[in-house]
């Protein structure tokens, strides 16, 4: 069933009516249940008679912005490359293993989640939206992948499914303290060759529309029952195959922007957070599930037809989209399959202390470490030929009386530990007993 411009916007008043719908800081707030039941609006409730986000668009950003009117968004000062990126700090909550901190790809991808341009003549709008996000240390961006996955493709040569997506790329701008948006990779029927063809291309922050902000949250044109992902409704409707076959955007609904949710982040190619996932929408209790990083075909939670393309081509194989810096339909970009589980650094020991004595007495030693993850444990031990090793202590600090009958020469060992999936690391000093020590009955105490 197709429903009229008329039909859709009354159906939206009556909605108005009935919840709040302009947004709030956040713009997509959690909520403590995502079934469809407790959640209406957030997600579509009926196939295929609503869309799948709230409606409305705001600046998603953090409050004492230090550089109020300069492009991009302040996330807050938790939401920096110094307290979100593994390479930078060892502190960060990382789930997914993606050296990105867990709040802040939430929160970077909330603020450049696109205002999605559906149309009201959309047959087929609903959804029910994914997301992930990824860190590139050489580049110094992140990317979010944005995952529409519609129920179906309803246009000409449609199908059951529809795996079509949007990625975001933003950095950091240190001199303002913005993450600002860097470019988005659009796909329009990608990989598709006949009837339609591939049309999917990377648009830089000089050719995309931002709605509110410059290099803030930018806006995307969806063509009407195909769903392919335009910069502007003028690049849709010129993006010709021969006709009959077009696409179409425009006579857009009021703005929305795509809904991200913490629940429905999809993870990362070390960690599936979804798995295999069942409808919580139209087809909730039909048996049926859709995966993001398994590789299956993508049917929209349906029971039968053909489906549409894996979104686990496009997430977790050599060479494809989200796993390379620049990718186009033509051009799959410059390989880089980003980080994963994030490598042991080396956490540094250092002992201060004598290295000289010439009296007899007690003599302190001390311990300290540098990049422990989040606290380091010491162990001490003694040796006076480098072969035979005895554990004297496990504190920050180690005393020993050292008189005229202690060893000429003693080792001294520390060793830091810290999380078990960093380096460990060991520092040795020599002490040196020289003359002028007096006797003393017990060599080391």
């Amino acid at each position: 069933m197709r429903i009229t411009p008329r039909a859709m916007l009354s159906l939206l008043a009556i909605a108005a009516c009935t919840e709040a719908r302009l947004p709030v800081n956040p713009l997509h707030p959690e909520k403590p249940n995502l079934s469809i039941a407790a959640d209406p609006g957030h997600y579509v409730s009926s196939y295929p008679t609503e869309y799948f986000a709230v409606l409305g668009d705001a600046v998603y950003e953090a409050p004492n912005d230090p550089s109020p009117g300069s492009p991009g968004v302040w996330l807050g000062a938790n939401v920096t490359p110094a307290a979100c990126f593994n390479d930078q700090t060892r502190n960060i909550v990382d789930i997914d293993h993606d050296w990105l901190d867990d709040n802040c790809e939430l929160e970077i991808a909330r603020a450049f989640a696109p205002q999605w341009g559906l149309s009201t003549n959309d047959a087929c709008p609903g959804g029910e939206p994914a997301w992930a996000a990824k860190y590139w240390p050489t580049y110094a961006f992140v990317r979010v992948i944005y995952m529409p996955a519609y129920y179906q493709d309803c246009g000409s040569d449609g199908h059951s499914g529809d795996s079509e997506f949007v990625m975001v790329d933003a950095h950091f701008n240190p001199a303002t303290g913005h993450w600002e948006f860097l470019r988005e990779h659009l796909t329009a029927h990608l990989g598709v060759q006949w009837p339609l063809i591939d049309r999917s291309e990377v648009v830089q922050a000089s050719g995309a529309e931002f709605p509110l902000r410059y290099l803030g949250h930018a806006r995307v044109a969806v063509s009407i029952d195909k769903h392919a992902n335009y910069g502007s409704d003028s690049k849709c409707n010129n993006a010709l195959f021969g006709p009959p076959l077009t696409d179409a955007c425009g006579d857009d609904i009021p703005p929305m922007r795509f809904p991200v949710h913490s629940s429905r982040n999809a993870g990362s190619r070390f960690l599936d957070r979804l798995g295999c996932v069942g409808s919580i929408g139209a087809f909730v209790g039909n048996g049926t599930t859709e995966c993001f990083y398994v590789w299956k075909k993508f049917n929209g939670w349906q029971t039968t037809g053909d489906g549409a393309s894996e979104y686990a081509k496009y997430l977790g194989a050599a060479f494809e989209y989200y796993e390379v810096v620049a990718p186009t339909a033509t051009d799959p970009g410059q390989f880089d399959a980003g980080p994963g589980p994030a490598p042991a650094i080396l956490v540094r020991a250092n002992i201060t202390g004598p290295t000289q004595i010439s009296t007899s007495g007690t003599y302190t030693w001390t311990a300290s470490a540098t990049n422990c993850n989040p606290s380091c444990t010491y162990q001490w031990r003694r040796s006076t030929d480098n072969v035979t090793w005895f554990t004297i202590g496990t504190g920050t600090s180690l005393s020993l009386f050292y008189g005229a009958n202690s060893p000429q020469s003693l080792i001294l060992e520390l060793t830091a530990y810290t999380n078990p999936n960093e380096a460990n690391a060991t520092r040795r000093i020599i002490v040196n007993r020289i003359s002028g020590g007096t006797t003393c009955g017990t060599r080391i105490c």
